[in-house]
């Protein structure tokens, strides 16, 4: 299920992307990456990030897609590794 939930996130922010509706926090997965890749980002993000436990979680999946694959750089995680 949490497979599922991840891809519509990806799903529907690629449709607001491709009909010029940019969201305003846009994350550019590489080609290459798996959804288990990217899902298993996103339970990383989760569980350094508590504060999301109450939360809805589309936003909370979308900040983790976020900080893992921002547009035009390298992920906020890998940075912090430097």
């Amino acid at each position: 299920m949490c497979l599922g939930y991840i891809a519509g996130i990806i799903d529907y922010h690629n449709l607001m992307r491709s009909l010029g509706t940019s969201p305003t926090v846009n994350f550019c997965i590489p080609n290459q990456v798996t959804l288990g890749a990217a899902a298993a980002r996103v339970a990383q993000y989760l569980v350094q990030q508590p504060q999301h436990d109450s939360f809805i979680a589309a936003p909370a999946v979308t900040l983790a897609l976020y900080q893992a694959y921002p547009c035009g750089g390298k992920s906020k995680a890998r940075k912090k590794k430097k």
